[in-house]
């Protein structure tokens, strides 16, 4: 006779038929189940990078950071030896400041109203003229083109182009400049000129003003 098929853990019996002394007799053949293996589960996506910031932006707040009120130091070097210094302070719409060069120093303020000079060992006098502009300050708000250079996190470098009238140097084609930025404000500023007819390097260095109090005219 037949015997029912039965079932045990993870195992399947199927019934399978033989011949033995004319009789026919039935015997289990087990089947193994082929185990299931669950799926890997997938990790997120990575956010997207920040875009760069822009360059144009970044000077502009470089600036703004520097505020109102800073001391300036800029040198003029000329055959790879200083030729002029001017080392002084700006606040609001005013400077003082002093020119030192292989003749001696002279001493200026400059203000909205007028301009006055004391040489060396001197007077106070008026003059007409103001001294050559060797701050790119007012050049840098208006620039023809920023773009951003290497950084190190805390300071990069623009590579920025203003007119020559703008910076106060000969000549119509574009003036490339290396700007400075540490921690997000101006802290200097280079480019190259030439000086009667002779190349030259100008080197702009800004900090927090020594001076504060107001520019007026000398007393």
């Amino acid at each position: 006779s037949s015997s029912p098929s039965t079932t045990t853990a993870a195992t399947e019996v199927t019934a399978t038929p033989v011949t033995s002394a004319g009789a026919v007799v039935t015997t289990a053949a087990p089947t193994t189940v082929a185990p299931t293996t669950a799926a890997a589960p997938t990790s997120a996506a990575a956010p997207p990078a920040a875009p760069a910031p822009d360059p144009t932006t970044v000077l502009q707040a470089a600036l703004d950071g520097l505020s109102t009120a800073y001391h300036f130091v800029s040198t003029v070097t000329l055959d790879g030896a200083v030729a002029l210094t001017a080392d002084g302070d700006r606040v609001g719409d005013g400077s003082r400041l002093t020119l030192s060069s292989r003749d001696g120093t002279v001493s200026y303020v400059i203000t909205p109203d007028g301009s006055w000079v004391m040489p060396e060992g001197g007077e106070w006098q008026p003059v007409e003229t103001d001294p050559a502009d060797t701050d790119p300050i007012s050049a840098l708000r208006t620039p023809a083109t920023v773009q951003s250079g290497a950084t190190d996190g805390s300071t990069s470098h623009l590579a920025v182009t203003v007119s020559p009238s703008a910076l106060g140097v000969p000549g119509d084609a574009p003036v490339p400049l290396d700007v400075t930025v540490t921690a997000a404000v101006l802290s200097g500023v280079t480019y190259a000129t030439t000086v009667a007819g002779k190349p030259a390097t100008v080197t702009s260095t800004f900090g927090p003003v020594q001076d504060p109090s107001p520019v007026t005219a000398p007393g």
